[in-house]
């Protein structure tokens, strides 16, 4: 894969070239943190206990979310993404995060993620998991991903602290499989799209979440 490399205070980074155009990837090459405030938050959080994250990217935020010392379960469906951001622990020593080549659902399966619009250019951190509210009219590059939930994934026994998903409209489906882990840990929850309306902002609701900030166009929800 053809890689260029980045640096910032967390640690290094392998970027695929093809994304170097992306808006992180841009950051992190100027030796900036994308999304300072989310990631600072995220190293926080990563003291206080485990942490799952999805849409790893080139993994911009693994080094920070690893630094706490607990572990990060990390998930990047788009495959050429995967492979940076393993790229990315390997160049930072990182053991502590176990990382996927899926995407977080509410079970088990299969779908396709479009990872390039029509003309071929990739869409990076972008890249979407297609369902049939979000799909391109026009050809597009799709390849096959699995799905994982987020219950499965993560021990009975270990205490998650955060839950960030950044999984590009993907977050119901990835709560939705998330619900054991939630009741269990109330763990605090980044998230690039808020739940909304529905029958899963009604049992967040039931638990006690609620909005409590907004950072870098995420929102925090916490039960108190």
């Amino acid at each position: 894969m053809d890689y260029v490399l980045g640096e910032n205070q967390y640690g290094r980074y392998c970027i695929p070239a093809e994304s170097r155009h992306r808006p992180a990837a841009r950051a992190v090459l100027a030796g900036e943190v994308w999304e300072p405030a989310t990631t600072a938050f995220i190293a926080e959080q990563g003291r206080h206990g485990d942490v799952v994250t999805g849409g790893a990217y080139f993994g911009d935020m693994l080094p920070a979310a690893a630094a706490g010392g607990n572990i990060v379960y990390a998930a990047e469906p788009n495959p050429v993404n995967f492979a940076a951001a393993q790229s990315t622990l390997e160049a930072n020593g990182i053991e502590n995060v176990r990382l996927l080549n899926a995407g977080f659902g509410a079970k088990a399966g299969a779908r396709r993620i479009e990872v390039a619009d029509a003309a071929g250019s990739p869409h990076g951190g972008g890249s979407w998991i297609t369902s049939q509210r979000r799909i391109s009219r026009h050809a597009a590059t799709r390849v096959p991903c699995s799905l994982v939930a987020i219950d499965d994934l993560v021990p009975p026994e270990r205490a998650v602290a955060l839950i960030h998903l950044d999984v590009e409209g993907f977050e119901k489906q990835a709560l939705r499989g998330a619900m054991g882990t939630i009741e269990r840990c109330r763990p605090q929850l980044l998230l690039e799209t808020r739940p909304g309306s529905g029958h899963i902002a009604r049992r967040l609701a039931s638990l006690g979440y609620r909005d409590v900030a907004e950072m870098d166009g995420n929102t925090l929800l916490s039960a108190g």
